[in-house]
């Protein structure tokens, strides 16, 4: 399983995002967070026009305008972020669509051991939030 860029860099936006404005400014702009995190403003406006379609985030047109969370950063997973961006979250493409496995899934003798890894990692996915994030980024930072 390999967690795309569209989804590292969603992460790493919408934390900075939040680590933005919760330091007292009301919102964030794309160029900001773009500069602060070295990726494309462009390819950010892609990702936060899902964000914001899925209501994640808020928009605020004009002068003053940017983006904001739509919650806390305390309720939103890692993993809601994670499989948002990149679709489905699984070690293996057969756990998502079994017929994608070129073997009787019935005879596959490591499953269990893929279904295990896929359990693992959906598990501290969703009991990471951003906040738990954003204060280990505070402690390095």
């Amino acid at each position: 399983m390999q967690i795309s860029t569209y989804a590292r860099y969603g992460l790493r936006a919408i934390i900075r995002l939040a680590l933005i404005t919760n330091s007292g400014k009301k919102v964030a702009s794309i160029k900001e967070i773009a500069e602060n995190e070295n990726i494309s403003a462009k390819y950010l406006e892609a990702i936060f026009a899902r964000l914001k379609k899925s209501k994640y985030i808020l928009s605020f047109k004009g002068k003053q305008g940017g983006y904001r969370l739509n919650r806390h950063p305390n309720d939103i997973t890692v993993f809601e972020i994670v499989e948002l961006l990149d679709r489905k979250i699984a070690p293996l493409n057969c756990l998502i669509n079994s017929k994608e496995c070129p073997y009787n899934p019935k005879k596959c003798t490591v499953l269990n051991l893929w279904k295990e890894l896929d359990y693992s990692i959906k598990t501290i996915l969703e009991n990471k939030t951003l906040q738990d994030l954003m204060d280990e980024y505070k402690k390095i930072d």
